[in-house]
């Protein structure tokens, strides 16, 4: 049990930094601002939070709902934030990783 609530807070903070660092870099027009130092660097510092997921638990389950919350998170931003349409496409992209997250354990 507190391996598991170590995983889901080790994965929610690190899909938050990723998707983070995702907005800036698109805010950031790929131009030298701050927006892209700072995607950067917060990309980078996911690594320390998918590292302690290893530690937790096995490589294919935490790759798996990794991703899979990613996808989630950022087809939910893209919608929200960018105003992008939530196409067929997208919502069956929503339900099989919803899918994979649920089957990754």
């Amino acid at each position: 049990m507190k391996n598991a609530v170590l995983l889901a807070i080790l994965i929610s903070a690190g899909v938050g930094l990723t998707v983070l660092a995702d907005v800036l870099l698109k805010d950031s027009h790929f131009s030298r601002n701050g927006k892209l130092a700072m995607g950067v660097f917060i990309y980078g510092s996911t690594a320390i939070f998918v590292a302690g997921a290893f530690r937790v638990s096995s490589f294919g389950a935490v790759f798996t709902f990794w991703e899979s919350a990613t996808v989630i998170t950022g087809i939910l931003v893209a919608a929200s934030r960018y105003h992008e349409p939530l196409t067929t496409t997208r919502l069956l992209a929503l339900l099989f990783a919803i899918v994979a997250a649920i089957l990754s354990k």
